[in-house]
């Protein structure tokens, strides 16, 4: 996780695959050996962003290019003499790039491109932007990235930011710290930590705060109020928290109306994105289901979740912070998560797998202020 600067944060049931579109590209000093580096990351912004093009300037002007899969992972051979590489994701249909660094660090490396890599490049001093992707030396941007990522962690402390229910682990490193782009991971819930506390401000003006080391806005809180960016949305604001799949349906039945912040390759198909769509989530069980209508006057579907359905509770006791998760998968034409989160009222609905793979993509339904 698209409006703004796309920072749709939010976490996902997408299918897994991955899709390499090309492996190099131009260079003037080429790559001198045949020894490879595999980079692969994940690219998301609490959302995977699924079909993005993910690009790579690499030392002696190597480049090269990759598409990211549903789930937001790709991945791509790079020669290891032109190693390190500066990263960009943009995204398949409307929002925001996002930038991140492939480290030299062995023939497997990790890097992930997602709004808190960005981030952390803006602590070098300088905003990551297409200008700066053009021009950037990924050598040097290596050798002053370990400043930034203290910079980083410092920041997201003082600011009260948590990382799986618990402080910030002293070497968190968003640039190669693996993660999946679904409700529950620790990542994931931090870029959507970070996309609640901005509450509809501009992230271009957050990352030109960083590059001159003033502070990052505050964690938010069960306090911490939101704004729907549409005045026709509505969500279940105060419903409370539920232990179990069937008590969720109890308590989130009902009817609202959710906007369409983000929508790629197949789910451009289903849903506008900026569009409200009418939702329904009955608890007339089982089978529960969910019911919704696809663009302005489009079909209306009816989802059961009566098979494959995984219910999550993140967190227990006192650092519980009860997002609930409910996941189902439909043989014929994809899956459906569902995910709200007590504490600040946010519900989100993620779509994946449309039709089949002629309209493999998706799309997020939220509640919610998306900057």
């Amino acid at each position: 996780m698209q409006k703004g600067h796309a920072f749709s944060l939010t976490a996902a049931l997408l299918a897994s695959g991955l899709l390499l579109t090309a492996c190099g590209g131009g260079s003037s000093g080429g790559g001198g050996g045949t020894a490879t580096t595999t980079v692969s990351g994940t690219a998301a912004t609490g959302a995977p962003m699924a079909g993005a093009t993910i690009s790579a300037r690499c030392r002696n002007n190597w480049n090269g290019q990759a598409t990211a899969a549903a789930n937001g992972g790709w991945s791509l051979p790079v020669p290891t003499a032109n190693m390190p590489c500066v990263l960009k994701a943009t995204p398949s249909g409307s929002g925001s790039s996002y930038y991140g660094l492939a480290l030299d660090n062995g023939s497997a490396v990790t890097a992930n491109i997602t709004p808190l890599t960005s981030l952390t490049l803006a602590y070098t001093g300088t905003v990551p932007d297409a200008t700066w992707f053009a021009s950037a030396d990924s050598g040097t941007v290596a050798g002053i990235i370990s400043q930034a990522l203290t910079k980083l962690r410092a920041a997201l402390q003082a600011a009260g930011y948590q990382y799986g229910g618990a402080e910030l682990p002293a070497g968190f490193n968003p640039l190669t710290t693996a993660f999946q782009a679904e409700a529950g991971n620790a990542y994931d819930d931090l870029l959507e930590a970070l996309q609640t506390a901005l509450n509809g401000a501009d992230f271009d003006t957050l990352l030109q705060d960083a590059a001159s080391d003033e502070p990052l806005p505050e964690a938010p809180t069960e306090d911490t109020p939101t704004t729907p960016a549409n005045p026709d949305v509505s969500g279940p604001l105060s419903a409370p928290a539920s232990a179990t799949y069937t008590e969720s349906f109890i308590n989130l039945a009902g009817d609202y109306k959710l906007e369409v912040t983000a929508a790629s390759a197949g789910g451009e198909n289903i849903f506008n994105i900026g569009d409200v769509v009418s939702v329904k989530i009955q608890n007339a069980g089982p089978p529960y289901s969910i019911t919704y209508t696809e663009k302005s006057g489009g079909a209306i579907k009816t989802r059961s979740f009566d098979t494959n359905v995984s219910f999550h509770k993140e967190g227990s006791g006192a650092t519980a912070t009860d997002v609930l998760d409910i996941k189902g998968r439909f043989s014929s034409d994809g899956a459906l998560q569902a995910r709200y989160q007590p504490s600040n009222g946010h519900l989100i609905l993620y779509f994946s797998g449309f039709y089949g793979s002629t309209h493999e993509g998706l799309a997020t339904l939220e509640n919610r202020s998306t900057p």
